[in-house]
């Protein structure tokens, strides 16, 4: 298919023994398509990129810092301002991607090098991201979208067939990688839940992904975040 796939499966392998056959199978037979692991001491291990995208951790708290509608954007700044460049790929479903498209401005789409899909239609998501930059007078040919939900062979061919000659494209596949060994994966989410910013207070935190199944923090504060940033 011509495209190049980083392994993301650290939190739902099946054991770590599996996790090491993984990557030493991707460093020896995917020349040309594997580019590295998100798993630091993996890619000690078998010499290869560590690679990788912001978490939703990053801007849950900047929400609870400087509150909801300040997140994306103090929490794209402040990371420029400590990458200079690098790590250039950012998240955009923390509160849905309506929400952090408008905050990702012109400046904001020069500066970064693309951004990842972690939640909802792919395709839709892609067409989204096209539409941002040419309404920006960038040329999406020059950004990267990472696709990172849930990605099988059947998902990658078909996200690669809408994309191709669109959109720069890379695929983070995790569980289907590293778990693929016959039991079905854990469903495992790991996300903040609380953040007491500097000199602040304990402050429950809500991440409100594309996908409302996919909604993490309590009732209480989902419906606080939802109404202040006018999310249905």
């Amino acid at each position: 298919m011509g495209v190049t796939v980083a392994e993301f499966g650290t939190r739902r392998r099946y054991s770590y023994q599996v996790h090491r056959l993984v990557l030493q199978s991707l460093s020896q037979y995917g020349k040309g398509s594997f580019i590295g692991t998100s798993n630091v001491h993996m890619a000690m291990i078998h010499r290869t990129k560590p690679i990788g995208t912001h978490a939703h951790e990053w801007f849950m708290f900047h929400a609870a810092r400087y509150g909801f509608k300040m997140a994306n954007a103090t929490g794209l700044e402040h990371w420029v301002e400590v990458y200079r460049g690098d790590l250039g790929i950012a998240l955009s479903d923390t509160y849905t991607t309506e929400v952090f498209f408008k905050q990702f401005d012109k400046m904001f789409s020069k500066l970064f090098d693309g951004v990842r899909h972690d939640s909802g239609d792919a395709l839709l998501f892609a067409d989204k991201v096209i539409s941002h930059y040419n309404s920006m007078g960038i040329d999406p040919k020059t950004k990267t979208i990472i696709f990172s939900d849930g990605l099988n062979y059947e998902k990658v061919a078909r996200i690669a067939d809408h994309c191709r000659d669109k959109i720069g494209m890379s695929f983070g596949i995790g569980t289907n990688l590293t778990n693929d060994a016959g039991p079905a994966a854990m469903n495992i989410v790991i996300k903040m839940t609380e953040a007491q910013p500097k000199d602040g207070e304990w402050t429950q935190v809500v991440k409100l992904s594309d996908e409302h199944g996919k909604y993490t923090g309590t009732e209480r504060m989902i419906n606080l975040a939802k109404t202040i940033l006018e999310i249905d």
